[in-house]
């Protein structure tokens, strides 16, 4: 939701209170191609983690390069 954030991995470990789909749910959002969840204990530990991380932000890239910035007024309502 945020106009300066292309993609978002979200990463939890799995054993933590505040799991991933909870906080989604709360902040009424859905996974999709530009928001990746990625729980350890689900990917096989660290190292296929950050393999599978590494992966989903290579599947975000073309996108966020296709990103185009445009001037705004820094002026608040």
């Amino acid at each position: 939701r945020h106009a300066n954030v292309a993609g978002v991995l979200l990463v939890g470990l799995g054993c933590e209170r505040n799991q991933i789909g909870t906080l989604l749910e709360d902040q009424g959002l859905e996974p999709g191609p530009m928001l990746c969840t990625l729980v350890m204990q689900e990917t096989g530990g660290t190292r296929r983690s950050i393999e599978a991380g590494i992966a989903a932000v290579m599947d975000m890239l073309p996108a966020a390069n296709r990103a185009v910035r445009s001037v705004v007024s820094a002026e608040h309502l």
